[in-house]
């Protein structure tokens, strides 16, 4: 070997031979090291519409009827469902029975026992409390649209003629006028979120969704949440619900508690014409382009950050 590198061979061209061996090195370290190059991040997310509202029974009853179907669209205020209580009807009944003969007993006393008159007063007014109460749960019975927008419940013909407790999930109605992406980043990928000026650094966000990512969504840049976060938007992003982020197994949190704080970007999507169609929870990917850095650097924050999530280091 030594004979190979100080032999006669290598006189005429030892210091090209030594420019190669060592040049070739320092320059790829320099290119790696030192020359900034194109540096993006990533981030999973969902697409959510900037009003929505989950629908819930709020009295007992059994679903009788179905009145609107779903995928379709519906005003504020308008019928979605009609429940039926009958202990419930048959008991404001009762009350206002008993309303109505607390009133006429009080008037027939009026003039005679101020004290019986004080008495069946509070006790008119204690009972024409309960009726209201009664009134406006019966009218609960009746669940209705809270603004307009599309009415989904895919599964609520399932619930026809069963008895629906209080608090219970039945559908949702989401305004499709306005649509921002909410995406997710870890703690171990959040350091470019922390620099001075974060929201200028992040430039270029583009928003390509699950099943259309051949199809890039225009944003209106990004916005981001300072705060630590406890909650995904969407069940869809934690592992749970087929995403990549780590969520509590208590059945308390839905799914969307995650074992860790994260941080929330928001990107509000554009209106007009989409080449997309959009859904409420519709998952997807925002690619965020960075300050350019050289590629040395980001692989070893790549390593820190792969580090970090497997060992907890």
């Amino acid at each position: 070997m030594n004979g190979v590198i100080t032999g006669p061979r290598l006189v005429t061209v030892r210091r090209r031979a030594v420019a190669v061996a060592v040049g070739g090195p320092l320059v790829l370290i320099v290119l790696l090291g030192l020359i900034p190059m194109p540096n993006h991040g990533r981030a999973e997310g969902v697409v959510m519409a900037e009003r929505y509202s989950d629908i819930f029974t709020e009295v007992d009853g059994r679903l009788v009827e179905i009145l609107v179907s779903s995928g379709t669209i519906v005003e504020a205020g308008q019928p979605l469902l009609r429940l039926e209580n009958t202990e419930l009807n048959l008991t404001l009944g009762s009350e206002r029975i008993r309303y109505q003969e607390a009133n006429v007993r009080r008037q027939m006393l009026e003039a005679e026992d101020l004290a019986q008159v004080s008495f069946l007063r509070k006790w008119a007014d204690a009972i024409g409390l309960r009726v209201a109460d009664l009134e406006v749960r019966q009218e609960n019975l009746v669940i209705r649209a809270p603004h307009r927008g599309r009415w989904i419940a895919p599964n609520v013909h399932e619930l026809a003629q069963v008895w629906l407790p209080r608090g219970l999930a039945v559908g949702r109605v989401v305004d499709e006028s306005e649509y921002y992406f909410s995406a997710i980043v870890t703690q171990t990928k959040s350091h470019y979120l922390f620099q001075q000026g974060a929201e200028d650094i992040i430039r270029r966000p583009e928003v390509r969704l699950r099943g259309q990512a051949g199809e890039v969504i225009p944003v209106n840049g990004l916005k981001i949440i300072p705060a630590d976060k406890q909650y995904l938007p969407s069940t869809t992003l934690g592992m749970l619900g087929g995403g990549d982020i780590e969520v509590d197994s208590d059945p308390r949190g839905g799914g969307r508690r995650t074992k860790e704080p994260v941080f929330e970007v928001r990107a509000d999507i554009e209106p007009g014409e989409l080449p997309v169609v959009l859904q409420h929870e519709l998952s997807g990917v925002v690619r965020m382009r960075l300050h350019d850095q050289p590629y040395l650097w980001q692989w070893v924050r790549k390593g820190r950050q792969l580090l970090q999530e497997r060992y907890r280091i």
